[in-house]
């Protein structure tokens, strides 16, 4: 992650990680970079750009940004 502290795919696919290993402080910590890098989201506005295909893999997406405290 130290290589890439500013890309915010890295970021987000970090506090995905995170949450769903739940570990919610590593999540939180990712989230507040998120902010940092202003690029912090919503749930709803998040849902608009993800690429996947299959609902599942949405909803897993979603579900790791819920359990890192992200707002609606």
């Amino acid at each position: 992650m130290a290589r890439h502290d500013n890309y915010v795919v890295s970021v987000r696919l970090a506090l995905m990680s995170y949450a769903m290993l739940g570990r919610t402080a590593d999540a939180q910590m990712m989230r507040a970079r998120l902010h940092q890098l202003g690029a912090d989201m919503t749930i709803s506005q998040l849902e608009k750009y993800l690429p996947y295909q299959r609902r599942e893999d949405v909803e897993a997406y979603l579900e790791a940004y819920r359990l890192a405290g992200m707002p609606e």
